[in-house]
């Protein structure tokens, strides 16, 4: 008798545990939504370039951008606005940018070295 009251209880919290297991798991699943992040912190950094810059000059600006992880696939690109003055931005050899367009940089580091001239 001893023995069958434990089979009875032994099953009973077996049962117990599984329904418990198949509740969890159904509830879990009630979002048919996945979410996916799509705002990564980072920080730009610019390096120090003159206020001032002289017809027919060139400077250097050097943009570096720092983020906390570093994911697969990502791209970078880079917008300009123009609102004073005449002058081309590029990145190394590329032709000059437009302002107002959006340019992918071409390489897949965080760093990036832009010449501005002045015409």
């Amino acid at each position: 008798m001893n023995n069958v009251n434990k089979y009875k209880i032994s099953n009973l919290v077996k049962h117990s545990f599984i329904l418990f297991l198949m509740s969890v798991l159904f509830n879990s699943c009630q979002d048919n939504h996945l979410e996916i992040e799509q705002d990564f912190p980072f920080e730009v950094q610019v390096m120090p370039i003159p206020g001032k810059v002289k017809k027919n000059e060139t400077v250097e600006i050097r943009i570096s951008l720092e983020t906390v992880s570093n994911f697969s696939d990502t791209k970078y690109s880079i917008r300009y606005f123009q609102f004073g003055g005449g002058g081309k931005l590029q990145h190394s050899d590329d032709k000059p940018y437009f302002p107002n367009d959006v340019y992918t940089l071409p390489q897949k580091t965080v760093q990036a070295v832009l010449y501005f001239s002045v015409i």
